[in-house]
């Protein structure tokens, strides 16, 4: 499952994906992302976020992979912080 939601500052989404074990590590987390990146662009979003564990390199990789901005969050260092403008 992938999907955003929109945020209160004008642009601005959160996105979420969800795979279970069995299908990780296959590409679908690659291309439910890029599509949601496609979606996202056409509904008049101009920045996609979200937030992981700093430990979940899957999901880091995969969120610089497709040219998200990797940051981590300053109030904790186990949270990492993804940023793509649109």
């Amino acid at each position: 499952m992938a999907r955003y939601v929109k945020l209160s500052s004008p642009g601005d989404a959160e996105f979420a994906i969800v795979l279970s074990d069995d299908w990780q590590g296959r590409g679908l987390g690659t291309r439910l992302l890029a599509s949601l990146l496609v979606a996202a662009k056409n509904h008049g979003v101009r920045r996609l976020v979200a937030t992981t564990l700093s430990e979940n390199d899957r999901m880091l990789a995969l969120g610089r992979k497709l040219g998200f901005k990797v940051a981590t969050d300053p109030a904790s260092a186990m949270i990492a912080n993804l940023t793509l403008e649109l």
